[in-house]
């Protein structure tokens, strides 16, 4: 369970908030609607991770991403300087609060030899026959699957549900940054070592109460970049 864990941090710690609909401001809301895996003794973890809601809060200057986990017992909130990069995260572990910052550069190194998807290795096929409404929007299915010949990581693939009228950028998804999608997807599917995980969107607006950044740090440790890599490596019961 621990690798299961730290795969999920994973994929809040390096999604590229900074990386929102720059041009505008605005609101949206992800939740993990569906979670399966090909180990059995991972089901009882998938099954506390099902409904974790991810927030995600940007205007021109600032960007925000909040990950509620297993009904509150784990709170993490990234705060990024579109100017720079920079990020704070705080991460409420069960009463076990940790302040983090960090660059853009300490972030890349930490991503070094994660699985990755680009366009060099990888393609999107759509399907235009395969549609879903979600929150009033049409979206039609797509694919990133390895292209013949190369050596992605291996499993790994995604499916999407992209909505064409949607102009906001599909950079805030970490698996996504290297691609050029036709709208954004309200819905996608990652496929990795036996595991697939879906996250559904359930809220959107365009406008935003900026005070949802001035956020209360009382009682956060802080900490390096660093030393939170070593906290995380080191828990126990996961």
């Amino acid at each position: 369970m621990k690798h299961l864990f730290l795969t999920i941090i994973g994929l809040f710690l390096f999604t590229n908030a900074s990386q929102l609909n720059a041009q505008e401001e605005g609101y949206m809301k992800m939740e993990i609607s569906d979670l399966t895996t090909d180990n059995k003794d991972l089901e009882p973890m998938l099954g506390m991770l099902k409904g974790t809601e991810t927030e995600y809060f940007y205007t021109p200057d600032k960007a925000m991403v909040k990950a509620n986990m297993m009904g509150g017992m784990m709170v993490m909130t990234s705060i990024v300087n579109n100017l720079d990069d920079s990020m704070v995260m705080y991460f409420d572990a069960m009463g076990q609060k940790m302040e983090i910052e960090s660059t853009k550069e300490e972030r890349e190194k930490a991503a070094e030899g994660q699985p990755k998807m680009d366009e060099e290795n990888f393609e999107i096929k759509y399907d235009e026959s395969d549609t879903k409404e979600i929150l009033g929007h049409k979206c039609i299915k797509a694919t990133i699957v390895p292209k013949n010949n190369t050596k992605g990581p291996e499993g790994m693939a995604m499916e999407l549900y992209v909505a064409k009228d949607i102009k906001a950028s599909n950079k805030m998804i970490k698996e996504l940054d290297k691609f050029n999608i036709e709208g954004f997807p309200l819905e996608y599917s990652i496929v990795a070592q036996g595991m697939k995980m879906t996250y559904t969107t359930v809220e959107m607006k365009d406008e935003l109460d900026k005070s949802v950044f001035d956020f209360d740090n009382n009682g956060y440790q802080k900490m390096s970049f660093d030393q939170f890599q070593k906290t995380m490596g080191g828990m126990q019961g996961f």
